[in-house]
């Protein structure tokens, strides 16, 4: 599960269906990234964040502190 996405996306006042329209995909799409059942590409990561106002942040950690497979990633608000 992704619950960064769904909580900035949450903070940002948009419905999935919104997002979905600001990044030009389905609902569905957005869900399925949400529950981490899609792999993102950084790019489209970056996508995500400028949709959402925000900035994309990768850390590379030990892999015994990650919640996800993969790079953990963090998407920080501007304001």
């Amino acid at each position: 599960m992704r619950p960064g996405l769904t909580l900035v996306r949450e903070r940002a006042g948009l419905t999935q269906r919104e997002l979905a329209d600001r990044l030009g995909c389905s609902q569905p799409a957005i869900s399925q990234a949400e529950a981490g059942g899609a792999s993102l590409s950084i790019a489209t990561l970056q996508r995500f964040a400028d949709a959402l106002g925000c900035d994309l942040q990768l850390d590379i950690v030990p892999r015994e502190t990650m919640l996800n497979e993969g790079v953990p990633v963090r998407l920080l608000s501007r304001e």
